[in-house]
């Protein structure tokens, strides 16, 4: 009995149309592995990832730039930014925790670490961020709480 190869040169040729219509149709983005590398610089597996639960884009009065509003769950921290334009190329994030308290802030930029504390309200702030690729990193006591990486537009 003799078994046909798995594939001929037809079948090939086929999977080659296929693979190029997936990549024209739905390309990998262009920062993909930069995101990736960025988001898991930090990971070392103690830190708890939370998760995005809701975002809203609001008008401003001027322009075309929106104000977005982000949530995100830990399980036991809530945190809240609101990202609107600045001046410039850069943007302001306002941020709130629940519950609130006293925290350490820290805001992972392309090429920097930006730091702050929340207040007692757990209210916190960046001025001047610049655009680009963002993680935010709450020190909550012992525990270390990270947002997925955001890009700030």
């Amino acid at each position: 009995m003799n078994a046909d190869p798995p594939f001929d040169a037809a079948d090939l040729d086929v999977l080659r149309q296929l693979r190029g219509a997936w990549t024209e149709a739905d390309p990998v983005p262009p920062d993909l592995v930069e995101t990736v590398h960025f988001a898991l610089e930090l990971t070392s597996g103690t830190e708890e990832i939370m998760r995005a639960v809701e975002e809203h884009a609001l008008p401003v009065a001027k322009g075309d730039d929106s104000t977005r509003t982000i949530t995100f769950d830990g399980t036991e921290l809530t945190v809240m930014v609101s990202v609107a334009p600045a001046a410039g190329a850069a943007v302001r994030i306002d941020g709130w925790l629940t519950p609130p308290g006293v925290h350490q802030i820290e805001l992972r930029v392309q090429d920097d670490l930006l730091r702050t504390s929340s207040d007692d309200g757990g209210r916190f702030a960046f001025d001047l961020v610049p655009r680009g690729l963002v993680q935010l990193v709450v020190r909550a006591g012992g525990t270390v709480l990270v947002t997925p990486a955001m890009v700030l537009s």
